[in-house]
């Protein structure tokens, strides 16, 4: 069954995760995290985001983050993660196929308001 369209609504919030793929560890060393800090400074002014909040673990990324009117979240996070494992790959060498991959629908399917915690009512916030 294909996945239902993605969810893409202009100043809400939403909550990615990117994951490496074939479960590879890519982003343990230091250098490689600032990697996609650095890149995702250059898509949150790029692409008229706002960052709400991100973690880079050693194989993957949260980000909460909205858009504003002025980009797609699919044109935006393509950005980033083609500049990320493009980055990645001159980082350490390698050649080939390097990516983060969106997670769970698409990666960015989960609006966040204050009464929604990932698409989901919150009974506490009701």
């Amino acid at each position: 069954m294909a996945r239902g369209p993605r969810i893409d609504v202009p100043e809400l919030t939403y909550h990615g995760i990117l994951r490496c793929n074939n479960e590879e560890w890519l982003l343990c060393e230091p250098d490689a995290k600032q990697v996609v800090l650095d890149i995702l400074g250059e898509a949150v002014a790029r692409h008229a985001l706002r960052l709400h909040a991100y973690v880079i673990m050693d194989n993957h990324v949260h980000l909460v983050l909205s858009r504003s009117p002025a980009c797609t979240l699919a044109v935006a996070m393509h950005w980033f993660m083609t500049q990320t494992a493009k980055e990645l790959l001159r980082l350490t060498g390698r050649t080939g196929h390097v990516s983060l991959l969106a997670k769970a629908g698409g990666g960015f399917a989960f609006p966040h308001t204050e009464n929604t915690v990932f698409g989901q009512p919150n009974e506490k916030c009701g």
